[in-house]
């Protein structure tokens, strides 16, 4: 579904990734787990579309990202960034309708999407409350609502779970499970790695801009993981 080849991308003289490659499986939970700093939200945006690398290919269900068919496949990924960007005066489900309009999203199926979507995510008492009024984890979940409403077959998600209180932790969880049943993929970038083995089906390990290592999270225990990374990490 997702295939990176030799990506690099450098910012003046520094080289932030380097010959990163890997793949995504179509209907999986993939992590790449890493420390702050070592090039996962880089990987991510260059995904997403959102920035070019300076060399290497992604290719995305078979269709490179760069070329005339970009466009369409960037409409095909939800993306949620490690820092929510949203509207404080705008209420959840005003917000949740801006994001439909602005994907043509057709009313009727934003009025259903909305409705399931807040009683899922445990937002419906607070939907038509402004979201400067939100807390970290309920702004999150909106966000994720948001990049899913025009029903993308990719989720990236960076640091979905950082700061996130455990309620809320196991809605989102919940919500990605669910999303990837229904043939969809997702790719999420943490720093811990207990939410990369219990949630992910596949690991990859990126440390100082390198794509270190990949495991299979059914083949592994937690120990046996996080003993491997210690020692890449090291």
């Amino acid at each position: 579904m997702i295939k990176l080849v030799n990506i690099q991308k450098n910012y003046s003289e520094k080289q932030v990734l380097k010959d990163i490659s890997f793949e995504v499986k179509k209907g999986s939970i993939y992590a790449l787990l890493g420390t702050n700093g070592v090039g996962k939200t880089t990987t991510l945006k260059i995904i997403s579309g959102l920035l070019k690398p300076t060399s290497g290919r992604v290719v995305i269900d078979g269709k490179e990202m760069d070329s005339e068919e970009g466009g369409q496949i960037s409409a095909d990924i939800g993306f949620v960034p490690d820092h929510t960007f949203l509207y404080d005066y705008l209420t959840g489900v005003e917000y949740l309708r801006f994001t439909a309009e602005m994907f043509q999203v057709p009313s009727q199926r934003t009025n259903d999407y909305i409705k399931k979507m807040l009683e899922m995510l445990k937002l419906s008492q607070d939907g038509n409350q402004l979201i400067k009024t939100y807390s970290h984890g309920m702004k999150q979940k909106l966000s994720i609502a948001a990049a899913l409403i025009h029903q993308p077959k990719i989720l990236i998600l960076d640091e979905p779970l950082t700061g996130i209180d455990l309620i809320s932790g196991k809605t989102i969880r919940t919500l990605l499970k669910e999303y990837v049943k229904q043939g969809n993929t997702v790719l999420l970038s943490t720093h811990l790695l207990e939410l990369a083995h219990s949630l992910c089906d596949t690991i990859g390990i990126i440390h100082e801009g390198v794509f270190a290592a990949e495991y299979q999270s059914a083949e592994h225990s937690l120990e046996e993981i996080e003993e491997m990374a210690e020692r890449i990490y090291t």
